[in-house]
């Protein structure tokens, strides 16, 4: 059976949510020129829907395509600095590449990204950290705007002839529309010391896998 493992972006890349939703509430800002608080939003996932939301309950303006390129130029332009001035704002999980790696030489089990930011912060944010495997599959806001729309998306594009894949969720947040939706939930490793801190065990443990055992016969061939 094929299968896919999808990997929410906070699950690869370390970032603060809060420094990121201060540049967009900045972003929206420089356009309509009035004081902008996102936090009645925090529950939306994608940060389109919580500027649209914004713009309907609290601007009394319309928002419009060429407002949102203008708004994602901004935004966009506001993480390139974050990440030229501190280096430290976007942290690739420890561990998470040799996953990825162990994941790419399997031929039936594929792997995914799905992001609440737009294509371009997406792209940005995961080279910057090193992130570069042709193999991935990386869904943004501009391809489906809720999360389980995105894993929806990436099924249908890791699904041979058929038969749709098994699908695994791995998250660092509240799993709990995952477990609904039926899907089997994986989380990295917390630091008790450091907040927003999560490390990949090795592939076999955090896999439930368990490693192959040598044969008593090549072990004496060895020796």
């Amino acid at each position: 059976m094929n299968k896919i493992t999808v990997f929410n972006l906070d699950a690869v890349i370390r970032y603060s949510q809060e420094d990121s939703l201060s540049l967009l509430a900045a972003a929206i800002h420089q356009e309509v020129k009035v004081a902008v608080d996102l936090s009645p939003y925090d529950t939306l996932y994608s940060y389109r829907a919580k500027v649209k939301a914004w713009f309907k309950d609290q601007s009394g303006l319309s928002y419009t395509d060429d407002l949102e390129k203008a708004i994602c130029k901004h935004f966009h332009k506001s993480i390139k600095k974050l990440f030229l001035k501190d280096e430290e704002a976007f942290e690739i999980r420890p561990g998470v590449q040799s996953v990825f790696s162990k994941l790419e030489s399997e031929k039936k089990w594929k792997f995914g990204i799905t992001s609440p930011l737009w294509r371009e912060n997406t792209k940005f944010i995961l080279e910057s950290c090193g992130v570069f495997s042709k193999t991935k599959l990386t869904v943004s806001i501009d391809d489906a705007e809720e999360v389980l729309a995105q894993i929806d998306l990436l099924s249908e594009r890791s699904q041979k002839k058929d038969q749709s894949p098994e699908i695994e969720i791995v998250c660092i947040g509240k799993a709990g529309k995952f477990k609904k939706e039926g899907y089997k939930v994986l989380k990295p490793k917390s630091s008790k010391k450091e907040h927003n801190f999560y490390y990949y065990p090795k592939f076999q443990e955090f896999f439930g896998k368990k490693e192959k055992k040598k044969s008593k016969s090549k072990n004496k061939e060895a020796e």
